[in-house]
C-alpha cells in the first residue's frame, strides 16, 4: 500500500481526491498546495499539508519538498489533482522520487483543457459538436449576427475556465447587452459563443490507462 502526495491547488478537487484514497486505503495523505488550500489541513483526511507554490519558477523547492516526503513516507504515490499541479510535476516528471500517477503530458493537457482547442479536436474525431464561434472578446460581438447564425439562444463562455465561469445563456438581445456588453465583471478573453442544445447537463468521469478504459 503506497502512501499518497496529492499535489494541488483546487480545493473543489482535493476534498473529493482525499476521500476516493481513503475510500480503498488506509495510506498516509500528504497535501501540496498553495495558500488558499490552507483550510485542508483541518481536514481528518490530511495527515499533512505543505503550502507551496506551483508555479515554474519554485520547481526546484517543490522536489525538495516531494523528495523529503516521499523519502519519510516510502513507498509512496504522487498525485496531481489540477492542471496547475500537472504542468509542474510534468517540468519535473524525470527527477520525481516516486511514481506519479497517470496523467496527461502538457501539450495534451493544454489541447483538453483549452474549449476551443477541445472543440476542434472533437471536430477532428467526427464527434458531434454544437456550432461553435470564436472571439478574442466581447467587443467583436454581434448580436443580430450572431443569432443569424447560432439561433436566438446563445451560449456564451470563455474558452480558458473551468467550473462553470463565466458562461451564460442569453435569451434575448436585452440579456445579451447587459449580462455581456455592459457588464463590467464580464472581461474574460477569448470567448467562444455557441448554439444552445435544450436538454439535461450531465457529467461523466471515466479512467483509461494507454487506450483501455478501466
Amino acid at each position: 500500500m503506497r502512501n499518497a502526495v496529492v499535489v494541488g491547488n483546487s480545493l473543489q478537487i482535493l476534498g473529493p481526491v482525499m476521500l476516493a484514497i481513503r475510500s480503498f486505503s488506509h495510506a498516509k495523505i500528504n497535501v501540496i498546495g498553495n495558500d488558499s488550500t490552507r483550510s485542508i489541513r483541518w481536514s481528518l483526511l490530511c495527515d499533512q499539508w505543505t503550502g507551496h507554490s506551483l508555479s515554474a519558477d519554485e520547481d526546484l523547492e517543490l522536489l525538495n519538498i516531494l523528495q523529503s516526503i516521499c523519502t519519510r513516507d516510502r513507498p509512496a504515490r504522487i498525485i496531481a489533482v489540477d492542471c496547475e499541479a500537472a504542468r509542474a510535476l510534468n517540468r519535473l516528471r524525470p527527477l520525481l522520487p516516486a511514481p506519479l500517477a497517470p496523467m496527461p503530458s502538457s501539450d495534451h493537457l493544454t489541447m483538453l483543457e483549452d474549449k476551443w482547442h477541445f472543440h476542434r479536436l472533437c471536430q477532428r474525431k467526427g464527434l458531434p459538436t454544437p456550432l461553435t464561434l470564436r472571439f478574442e472578446n466581447k467587443q467583436a460581438l454581434r448580436y443580430e449576427v450572431l443569432t443569424s447564425v447560432l439561433g436566438t439562444t446563445l451560449v456564451i463562455k470563455p474558452s480558458n475556465l473551468a467550473g462553470s465561469q463565466g458562461v451564460r445563456i442569453i435569451r434575448s438581445k436585452a440579456m445579451f447587452e447587459s449580462e455581456i456588453l455592459a457588464s463590467k465583471d464580464y472581461q474574460f478573453s477569448p470567448l467562444l459563443v455557441q448554439e444552445y442544445i435544450p436538454g439535461e447537463d450531465i457529467d461523466i468521469s471515466l479512467l483509461a490507462v494507454n487506450g483501455e478504459l478501466m
